[in-house]
């Protein structure tokens, strides 16, 4: 939602350098987002 807030859209959030949504059990977050 932040980065929706600050202008960038198309954001896709992924887990563990795997191409996988992220879990309560995911070490790390990454999020790719477009501005």
């Amino acid at each position: 939602i932040l980065l929706e807030q600050a202008g960038f859209k198309n954001v896709k959030v992924y887990a563990d350098f795997e191409d996988k949504e992220p879990t309560d059990k995911s070490a790390r977050w990454f999020f790719v987002a477009e501005k």
